[in-house]
């Protein structure tokens, strides 16, 4: 599990990889430049926690600009896809925004909102883009 660090709303650390929720509501998602599978999983999980304590359907945003994990594994992406349309069908995302990262991580991210069948997903190039988006009712 990530380490409880004095992050606002109960947010989570490990490593340079955090999840908290912003004063605006949404979930921020920040990766580190490299992750093992295992911590992804790890992370999904945070994310869930937080998704259970925070009222209303969740907009989260993923920040894939420090990032160069490659998960290699097309079995563990599967899977991932299938644990996050899981948590969508049970607590329920109102919109996820990505930003940054480079075409080789913004194509991953790309196969897991396929394979998961998300509605509400996007890809943007920055933070700005992507919090419009997000905030947009």
């Amino acid at each position: 599990m990530f380490s409880k660090k004095n992050l606002k709303n109960g947010g989570f650390q490990k490593d340079k990889s955090m999840v908290f929720v912003g004063r605006d509501g949404i979930i921020n998602v920040e990766l580190a430049k490299t992750m093992e599978e295992k911590d992804v999983e790890q992370l999904v999980t945070e994310i869930e926690e937080i998704m259970k304590k925070t009222p209303g359907k969740a907009r989260i945003l993923f920040n894939l600009t420090s990032t160069t994990t490659h998960i290699r594994s097309s079995q563990f992406r599967k899977e991932l896809a299938e644990r996050i349309k899981k948590i969508d069908k049970n607590i329920g995302f109102t919109k996820v925004a990505f930003f940054g990262g480079n075409l080789i991580i913004r194509t991953i991210a790309s196969f897991i909102i396929a394979t998961a069948e998300f509605k509400n997903i996007k890809i943007f190039l920055n933070r700005e883009e992507a919090l419009k988006w997000l905030r947009k009712t």
